[in-house]
């Protein structure tokens, strides 16, 4: 179901004019994120990512899901009549923004929280939980915090996939960072060569 209603926000999202969703500040992004997420707020969630980055994703999503049921795989789907519950309680504590020019900022936060399941479903029954001690180590910059690349696009904020994938590449590679400044301003796409 929050699949489906992920997939419905992308559409909505990609297919209009203009920049829907975002958040007011860089930290709203995450507070506002954590909110749909213990929520199970999908379209909530999808509307906080940068837009240009879900374009196309949709398409994706579906070639996939037609990919698996060619395969056979449609049981993997939850059953309806199966009872099943999921309660998410996650928190982002100790938020810290950096800014990177006007319109980029990396978001450094302290993640904790817990997961319980009861029921037949998919996820069957149990519970997890964790706090940023657990998560020393295992994050992509070897801390205990999460960073998150958020960009600015139309005055609103947005958190970015794929700039927080690079951002992460960058620090582990030990390479010179990105210039940010050029974040939200216009620029051909492309390049004139394979070379350039």
């Amino acid at each position: 179901g929050l699949l489906a209603v992920g997939i419905l926000a992308i559409r909505f999202l990609t297919g209009g004019d203009g920049v829907a969703g975002g958040a007011s500040s860089p930290e709203a992004v995450v507070e506002e994120m954590v909110a749909a997420i213990n929520s199970q707020d999908a379209l909530a969630a999808v509307s906080l990512m940068a837009p240009d980055e879900l374009d196309g994703f949709d398409d994706l999503v579906d070639d996939a899901t037609q990919y698996f049921e060619d395969l056979g795989l449609e049981e993997l789907t939850p059953d309806e009549s199966e009872d099943s519950e999921l309660e998410i309680d996650i928190e982002a504590d100790r938020i810290d923004v950096s800014m990177e020019g006007d319109n980029a900022a990396v978001v450094a936060f302290e993640l904790s929280g817990s997961f319980e399941s009861a029921g037949d479903g998919v996820v069957g029954s149990g519970d997890f939980s964790f706090d940023s001690d657990d998560l020393e180590g295992a994050l992509p910059n070897g801390n205990d915090e999460v960073e998150m690349i958020v960009v600015r696009l139309d005055g609103k904020w947005f958190a970015s996939p794929m700039l927080t994938a690079g951002h992460y590449i960058v620090e582990n590679s030990d390479l010179p960072s990105g210039d940010y400044d050029l974040v939200g301003t216009e620029r051909e796409a492309g390049a004139d060569s394979p070379e350039a």
